[in-house]
Formats: C-alpha cells, sequence, structure tokens
C-alpha cells in the first residue's frame, strides 16, 4: 500500500441499536507516515464531505457504553484493503 491509494476500511461486527450486528464499510484515500504504526489508522470521524460512505463512524458500535451511557463514535475497529490502482 502506498499514500494516494483508494482504500476501503470494513468491520463485520458491528453491534446495531436494536442489539443485532451488521457489516459496515467506508472508503478513504491511504496517506502513510511514520507518524502512525503500522497496523493502526487514523481518521477524521465525520470527514467526507456528507457521503456516509466515507464516514469513519460508520465502523463504530451504535450502541451506546454500559457504563457512562455515551456512544463510542471515536472508537472503531475495521480492516483496510486496497481497492484502486
Amino acid at each position: 500500500m502506498e499514500s494516494g491509494d483508494n482504500v476501503e476500511v470494513r468491520n463485520d461486527n458491528v453491534f446495531t441499536q436494536i442489539d443485532g450486528r451488521t457489516t459496515v464499510r467506508f472508503s478513504a484515500v491511504a496517506y502513510l507516515t511514520g507518524q502512525v504504526p503500522a497496523g493502526v489508522t487514523c481518521s477524521y470521524f465525520l470527514f467526507g464531505q456528507g457521503r456516509l460512505d466515507m464516514a469513519a463512524t460508520s465502523v463504530s458500535h451504535g450502541k451506546a457504553d454500559p457504563i457512562n451511557n455515551r456512544y463510542r463514535y471515536k472508537l472503531g475497529k475495521g480492516t483496510v484493503t486496497r481497492t484502486g490502482d
């Protein structure tokens, strides 16, 4: 993978608000840097000019945390795969 590659971040295990699970994904452009360790990604959580398929919050759970009753919109996981040339 190189900087400028089109990528997809996919999570196959996201909890929904009605106690179900779903698969979600978002599209992005890779920017590789030495500031972020290998195996870790960093993304703006609502970046994407209003397009839901580019919102990093899509890979976060839609269910509130049982301890503080807040959504985990800043914490998400996913598998990054290259989608373009």
